[in-house]
């Protein structure tokens, strides 16, 4: 008798899959378990070739059609779709790829305004590094100027952070990163409105406003759930500045 063997041959549309098995005699029963391993053949087209190697024999060739995938995902198994074939394995041409999530890099000028010049990229506590810096900045402004200019300056940064800030929040999808540090800034700079330039005053101003920022009292707290945009993530911080400046007031008036 002469030899036998099957090949199983998946047609489909991203191409053609062949399995070469050992010889056996029982054809249609080799292409029966075969769709069973391969359930992802269902509904698709078998070529069952059978070969008798006599010599030059000629080659005997039958078709079998299953029945579609979306007859017996009704009676037995759960519905998937057959343009993506059920896998065992794990392909990483088809794996979903998490780039096409990733949101466009922010302008530099940008971040470098809500950072406050980068200063907001802290790894430890940004927001204390977001204050942090705007002491120079408040001293330069009251030397040269006035302590009381620092009012109509905290106003000003407040407006462009307004702006900034609602612009990087919805480029980059999320209510109020922790980079953002502007708040910071004319938060403090309204802080220290009261003082003039001496070390001490600026350390407990800082040390008060950083106080305040942190324990969110009313309304401080309101603003920071329930205001929301660019106008949010500034205002929660100016109010705790409002505290903080009280504060520091009846600090210098009734204690220094």
């Amino acid at each position: 008798m002469p030899g036998l063997s099957v090949t199983v041959i998946t047609t489909g549309t991203d191409g053609s899959r062949t399995e070469t098995l050992p010889r056996y005699p029982l054809a249609l029963f080799i292409l029966s378990a075969a769709h069973r391993a391969f359930p992802q053949t269902s509904g698709r087209t078998l070529d069952l070739a059978v070969a008798m190697r006599h010599g030059s024999a000629a080659f005997l060739k039958a078709r079998v059609l299953y029945p579609s995938f979306q007859e017996r995902c009704k009676k037995n198994r759960p519905a998937f779709s057959p343009k993506e074939p059920m896998s065992t394995t794990f392909d990483p041409l088809h794996a979903r790829d998490p780039s096409r999530h990733r949101r466009p890099p922010q302008p530099l000028g940008l971040t470098l305004v809500v950072t406050w010049f980068g200063a907001g990229l802290s790894p430890v506590m940004p927001g204390t590094a977001g204050s942090l810096a705007a002491l120079p900045f408040a001293a330069a402004i009251a030397w040269f100027g006035a302590p009381w200019m620092l009012v109509p300056a905290a106003l000003l940064v407040f407006a462009i952070g307004v702006w900034a800030s609602d612009v990087y929040c919805k480029r980059a999808g999320v209510k109020d990163p922790g980079l953002i540090v502007i708040d910071e800034v004319a938060a403090q700079w309204l802080t220290l409105s009261v003082t003039p330039v001496a070390f001490w005053p600026y350390v407990i101003g800082f040390v008060l406003f950083r106080i305040f920022d942190m324990a969110k009292p009313w309304p401080v707290s309101w603003a920071d759930r329930h205001v929301g945009g660019g106008f949010g993530v500034m205002v929660d911080d100016l109010l705790a500045g409002a505290y903080s400046t009280g504060a520091l007031w009846l600090v210098l008036t009734f204690l220094l």
